[in-house]
């Protein structure tokens, strides 16, 4: 684990019922490469984030996702990042307005770009939720964006 999850890991491990609390997400191995969806909900001018287990993981990968999230805190931990990556987003879909540039490929260039070490990193959760939501996808292409410092 990173410093800051061992940090809210601390001892804990389990217990009799759910023997293992965490993963490792960018080693363990799951049915599907991406085990965590993030949902980004309107108003997209300040959105709310959610985090779940991708829901085509099968029984038992879901149930130990949902307990990694919970016990660490995940969600809470990480919000400030996903509204930070979310800004970014917003100022530099402004830019490739400006210029021309294809926003949902330049976004898809940026998945791809993320998911190296692995799918399961913060950004390639955070560009992949915004692909594959076609709502935000018209407010970032065709709708007034905010003007963010």
């Amino acid at each position: 684990m990173c410093d800051a999850c061992q940090g809210a890991k601390q001892e804990k491990t389990g217990d009799l019922q759910t023997p293992r609390y965490f993963i490792h997400p960018y080693f363990d191995t799951f049915s599907v490469p991406q085990i965590i969806h993030l949902s980004i909900d309107p108003p997209f001018d300040k959105p709310t984030f959610s985090l779940s287990p991708n829901p085509t993981l099968v029984s038992g990968e879901s149930e130990l996702v949902t307990t990694h999230l919970r016990e660490l805190d995940i969600e809470r931990r990480y919000i400030v990042f996903f509204k930070g990556e979310h800004r970014r987003l917003i100022r530099l879909v402004a830019q490739m307005r400006t210029s021309g540039q294809h926003i949902a490929e330049t976004i898809e260039t940026f998945r791809v770009g993320a998911a190296d070490p692995t799918p399961n990193c913060w950004q390639h959760i955070f560009y992949a939720a915004v692909l594959n939501n076609a709502a935000l996808m018209h407010y970032l292409t065709d709708e007034q964006l905010p003007d963010y410092p």
